[in-house]
């Protein structure tokens, strides 16, 4: 996972809809910059407990979080950045940084997750099938260690 620009923000009262159509626009804007590779608006669901309401992440590409920075400094001193009048003043933002591996859910070894995209073979992988979960490996086999492809004994699934 690459490094991402946080923002949490709010529309002002009553202006939702102006808010959001900026939002979307802005999104795009930042994208379009050298150094931002995608991005993605969230609202707070019921069970959020934060002051703020919406949520943008925006992706660096692969080591370009100081690119993206750049070019964000540089086209907001040149102007060329839209902020609306509907965007609250209150809003919060920060770059953060990878620190682990992606874990997922779906992809287990019994209770214990296994990080996504590190490049192994999952050797303890269950699969739901009916109503009881199926294991695919003996309990002898499950590691994290890389048991040959070909091998055919064990193979990652996901938990459906």
């Amino acid at each position: 996972m690459n490094a991402v620009l946080v923002v949490l923000m709010n529309a002002v009262e009553g202006r939702e809809e102006e808010f959001a159509t900026w939002a979307d626009r802005h999104m795009m804007e930042l994208v379009e910059m050298k150094g931002f590779q995608r991005a993605r608006r969230f609202v707070r669901s019921a069970h959020g407990n934060s002051d703020h309401r919406h949520v943008a992440i925006y992706e660096a590409g692969e080591g370009q979080m100081d690119q993206a920075i750049t070019s964000l400094r540089k086209a907001k001193d040149a102007g060329l950045i839209s902020v609306s009048e509907a965007l609250d003043p209150a809003t919060c933002f920060m770059w953060c940084e990878p620190v682990s591996e992606l874990v997922a859910e779906q992809m287990s070894c019994g209770s214990r997750p296994v990080p996504v995209g590190c490049g192994r073979v999952f050797a303890c992988t269950t699969r739901i099938a009916g109503p009881e979960p199926v294991r695919i490996c003996p309990p002898s086999e499950r590691s994290n260690r890389r048991p040959p492809i070909s091998s055919g004994r064990c193979s990652s699934s996901r938990r459906r």
